[in-house]
């Protein structure tokens, strides 16, 4: 089992070859199309297993590019004899590549990588393989729904959500798209000290017994309408961080994690540059801040 940093690394840059049927080229076949996305993605993901230094995977994925077939091609009906031999050369390649292929996502599922699983089983539904590959493999399709169950959830736990949507918006699995309905939208809100999940009301944690709404500038509990990042997840008073980034043309959260909270502007731009370079953190201009408004 990978550790959770390449997980996540993985999971950011690999290529799934979704939604490819929406960008199909005008007068292009819609199938060729498809195994082209599909070998590119396979060769892509290649290049990024083996920076990530993971070579057994890197073989992985040549392989598969190697064993999908292209998509056939309906020939005449008065076969000659030359084209006979062809067929049966293709429909015994066709056999060994999906026997292959089955055997490796079996092996995946048997060891427990879901991540590679899924992004392997998307790119063969891409390429309009996955179905037969399927019939001829030895999990069932609970199984399967399983290690599409944990990836997501894997996903969820590192935060990575838009990339667990990218993958339930293209299942077509009805059995595991009603775990996740799509009418119903819920926030679950954690402290930021402990991130252990709060009540749906008040701004106090029970777990640590402190209050999680401290404004990051004046270090006071928020009592009523707060400002916060939904990035940093910094926050704090409305008058506190309007005098912040409007009067003072701050870009940066002031609680020095170096986020830019807001889109920077000419006007911030040139009163940045007026700040010496040595004092640029966001924490040393929370002090002068602070000391400017106390004065």
């Amino acid at each position: 089992v990978l550790d959770p940093i390449f997980i996540r690394y993985l999971a950011k840059i690999y290529n799934l070859s979704l939604s490819i049927n929406s960008n199909i080229p005008e007068g292009s076949n819609s199938k060729s199309h498809s195994f082209e996305m599909a070998m590119k993605a396979c060769l892509d993901n290649r290049e990024v297993a083996l920076k990530a230094g993971l070579t057994c995977r890197a073989s992985m994925w040549l392989s598969l590019s190697a064993l999908i077939p292209p998509p056939s091609i309906d020939p005449p009906s008065n076969h000659s004899q030359q084209q006979r031999i062809g067929i049966y050369s293709h429909m015994q390649h066709l056999s060994f590549s999906t026997e292959t292929i089955a055997s490796l996502l079996n092996e995946l599922l048997e060891g427990g990588d879901s991540q590679h699983f899924v992004v392997a089983c998307e790119i063969l539904r891409s390429a309009n393989y996955l179905e037969p590959v399927c019939n001829m493999s030895k999990f069932s399709m609970n199984q399967m729904r399983s290690a599409y169950l944990a990836y997501i959830k894997l996903l969820t736990q590192l935060e990575l959500f838009s990339y667990a949507n990218e993958i339930i918006k293209v299942s077509t699995d009805e059995r595991l798209l009603s775990l996740f309905p799509k009418n119903d939208n819920f926030i679950v809100t954690k402290c930021g000290i402990c991130f252990k999940e709060m009540e749906k009301s008040g701004s106090w944690c029970k777990n640590c017994s402190r209050c999680v709404s401290i404004c990051a500038l004046c270090n006071k509990p928020v009592r009523g309408l707060l400002h916060w990042c939904p990035v940093c997840a910094h926050g704090g008073h409305l008058e506190c961080f309007r005098v912040w980034f409007q009067e003072n043309h701050q870009i940066e959260c002031p609680s020095g994690c170096g986020h830019q909270c807001c889109i920077p502007t000419a006007t911030s731009k040139t009163s940045n540059s007026r700040v010496d370079t040595a004092l640029s953190p966001s924490a040393i201009k929370r002090r002068r801040f602070m000391r400017n408004r106390s004065s």
